[in-house]
């Protein structure tokens, strides 16, 4: 975790967000393979809410319809 935080605290502000563009495409891809219903375990689903609640209300209502689904 340490190392993760220290490669963020050394990158700019456009690495971050060419960085965020690829994981919401490579998401994107990876719902076409599997459908839209993603299937998380319990322990899986709290590690997206943590990380996820936060972000604000739009990431908190993906999340919970993950969660139900």
């Amino acid at each position: 975790m340490q190392h993760l935080l220290l490669l963020l605290a050394k990158w700019t502000q456009p690495q971050l967000a060419r960085t965020i563009q690829f994981l919401k495409a490579e998401n994107e891809i990876l719902r076409r393979w599997v459908g839209n219903r993603v299937h998380a375990y319990p322990h899986e689903q709290r590690k997206l809410l943590k990380f996820g609640l936060p972000l604000g209300p739009d990431l908190k209502h993906r999340i919970h319809k993950k969660k139900a689904a």
